[in-house]
């Protein structure tokens, strides 16, 4: 019985004690937010900012690496992702976890299930890529 008694209240002091470190940290995260989301006009650049061009867009500015995504929600979820290294997609193939959702599914269509939907249609070659970007890396090395 006494025992029991002793561990309750054990479990209770901690539990009260995690509350206020989780109450810190959501205040500490707050202000942390404050200081790095501004919106500042985007700067003109080949990122692919919609309306760079023109160099009307606005954008949501990082303070730490100064990159400029075009919604308030981009730019939380850039700062959590590569400044906190907050990883919440966990594979369930492997270790591995990532920042974004679309990276996961990237990462388990890519490695895991080795899926190659890019197929170069070039004089027949037929070689097949699972991202885009090295499919049209290839096809460039057939007009050289």
């Amino acid at each position: 019985m006494f025992k029991m008694d002793f561990w309750g209240t054990v479990l209770e002091k901690n539990e009260a004690e995690k509350e206020e470190k989780k109450a810190c940290r959501e205040q500490e995260r707050r202000r942390h937010w404050d200081t790095v989301l501004s919106k500042s006009e985007a700067a003109s650049s080949s990122h692919g900012v919609a309306g760079a061009a023109t160099g009307m867009s606005k954008g949501f500015k990082c303070k730490i690496c100064s990159v400029t995504l075009k919604r308030r929600y981009d730019l939380k979820r850039h700062v959590a992702a590569v400044h906190l290294n907050e990883r919440p997609y966990k594979c369930d193939r492997c270790v591995d976890s990532f920042g974004h959702r679309g990276t996961l599914q990237k990462h388990i269509r890519t490695v895991h299930l080795r899926e190659k939907p890019f197929i170069c249609k070039v004089d027949g070659c037929g070689k097949e890529f699972s991202e885009r970007g090295n499919l049209n890396k290839h096809v460039r090395t057939h007009y050289r």
